[in-house]
């Protein structure tokens, strides 16, 4: 019909056909809109939040390069305790770190250790408790000043390890877990220069930040999807998951985030470089440095986690069982010393400097014995008993002592410095769990029930320094501050947790 031909009014019923039809098309509109908005951002998040994770790690954790022309160094860099080694490396307190410093002892005299079948033996060389600043002279006249990490962890083990027989490292577990803790603060103190700061706090730090954004992401989570999910379906999430993904990215990057200082980054690198010689030992080095590294340099070795190579190369290049194998003499002297502090002029003022000897006695014939090997072929290394064969046995050894170490080391940690944010949520949950409330308490009032339980540090325990630190833990704070301990220690910035 030609236009105008007739003047009906439009139905009613068409008037509204249409403008459904009209909303149904701004509604879908609006709706794709949205999807593609919320996908972006969720995309965004990810993204912005991964390069932030980069930033923030490459600003304050990322440690400044080095630039160090060889390969590998022939000896340690330093005269640093291998306890102080490890963790320089890993940047967190290890078992081997621990084992080695129990092979310190050895090497010092301290302790005679054997590695006997499956089982890591300990005897006792000195019976009395040692004194900060201790020194032992060795063999061949140079005189070492004891670390006072190991002094703590000899005093407190001392007592049960018997002086006439052997026993395992298993049967000291309980004397050798309370120790930790103390020595610990003590590997702190000697730690602390290498880092910008404690690197317990700065993990813990990352790591808390990144569990609020994995819990907030989880809660947005939930609301977005009973909110939104009929309007913009599963997209919806996109958001929220990418600030959960952003968090874990933050938890991840918290074990590397410590940074060293440029001293500790270079001494960081040399000990590096000196691992990588222990590693190639059989090809840097001869007979005479595998064993010179078995008797004296071996506690790095362990530090470093390269123990197994070690024993392997140094048998294979003829070497024979390390001198911490065999018994030890110590015998303590007093030495005179000119007391050189300011205002003193006269050198006949002198102090009582006590040191310890060391004369070590071996005999191959019982030592054979006891661990069935044969005398050394080699020269020059009389009455010592031979490697050979025994490279694999004293590694597994080893592996099952760094075992035992890590229960230990596990239990003696206990809580962290202070709780995580999971932690507190799962706190919150069980005291929810374990509280009745009435049908009639208002949702507002639950909810501050356990947000109240759960900042109140109810049921924290362990070595956190909050209100929620267990009474051992309080006690050994107390105990340190009295016998003059620095404040770094005492007020938990060395850590009743050593290094976290």
């Amino acid at each position: 019909m030609p236009a105008g031909a007739t003047s009906a009014p439009k139905p009613m019923w068409q008037s509204y056909l249409e403008a459904a039809e009209a909303e149904s098309q701004q509604a879908a509109i609006r709706r794709a809109r949205g999807q593609v908005g919320v996908g972006v951002a969720g995309v965004l998040i990810v993204m912005l939040g991964l390069l932030a994770v980069l930033l923030i790690w490459y600003s304050w954790g990322r440690d400044r390069p080095l630039e160090i022309s060889v390969e590998y160094l022939t000896e340690p860099p330093s005269n640093l305790p291998p306890g102080i080694v490890a963790y320089l490396v890993d940047e967190m307190p290890t078992p081997k770190g621990v084992l080695a410093s129990l092979f310190s002892l050895a090497t010092l005299g301290l302790l005679r250790i054997e590695l006997a079948g499956r089982r890591l033996l300990l005897q006792r060389n000195w019976d009395q408790d040692l004194v900060p600043g201790q020194s032992v002279e060795g063999a061949s006249g140079e005189k070492v000043t004891i670390p006072d990490h190991l002094v703590a962890l000899f005093n407190a083990v001392r007592p049960a390890i018997p002086a006439d027989r052997r026993v395992p490292l298993s049967s000291i577990g309980c004397q050798f877990a309370e120790a930790l803790p103390d020595v610990y603060a003590e590997m702190a103190d000697e730690a602390t220069r290498f880092f910008t700061e404690l690197a317990a706090i700065v993990r813990h730090r990352w790591l808390s930040l990144g569990q609020w954004l994995v819990l907030g992401g989880i809660v947005a989570t939930i609301a977005a999807w009973i909110a939104l999910e009929s309007w913009l379906g599963l997209v919806v999430v996109a958001p929220t998951v990418g600030l959960i993904l952003a968090g874990v990215a933050f938890m991840l990057v918290s074990r590397w985030m410590p940074q060293k200082t440029s001293a500790g980054a270079d001494e960081a690198t040399r000990w590096r470089l000196f691992r990588e010689y222990l590693r190639n030992l059989k090809g840097y080095g001869d007979l005479a440095q595998a064993q010179e590294t078995l008797d004296s340099l071996f506690a790095y070795a362990v530090a470093l986690d390269v123990e197994d190579e070690v024993l392997e190369q140094a048998e294979q290049l003829g070497g024979v069982m390390p001198v911490w194998t065999y018994p030890v003499r110590l015998e303590q002297s007093t030495e005179r010393v000119a007391n050189q502090s300011p205002g003193k002029r006269s050198a006949e003022e002198t102090q009582s400097h006590t040191i310890l000897r060391i004369a070590r006695d071996r005999d191959p014939a019982s030592a054979g014995q006891e661990l069935g090997v044969g005398r050394a072929t080699s020269p020059g290394a009389p009455g010592r008993l031979s490697l050979a064969g025994l490279s694999r046995q004293l590694g597994r050894t080893l592996t099952r002592a760094s075992r035992e170490v890590s229960d230990l080391l596990n239990t003696a940690v206990g809580e962290p410095p202070s709780d995580t944010p999971f932690r507190l949520v799962r706190k919150g949950a069980g005291v929810a769990a374990d509280t009745t409330w009435d049908a009639a308490t208002a949702t507002f009032n639950v909810i501050w029930d356990i947000l109240e339980e759960s900042s109140s540090g109810g049921g924290g325990g362990g070595y956190s320094s909050g209100s929620g630190s267990s009474n051992s833990s309080t006690s050994r704070s107390s105990s340190r501050s009295s016998s003059g301990s620095s404040s770094s220690r005492s007020s938990g910035g060395g850590g009743r947790r050593g290094f976290g």
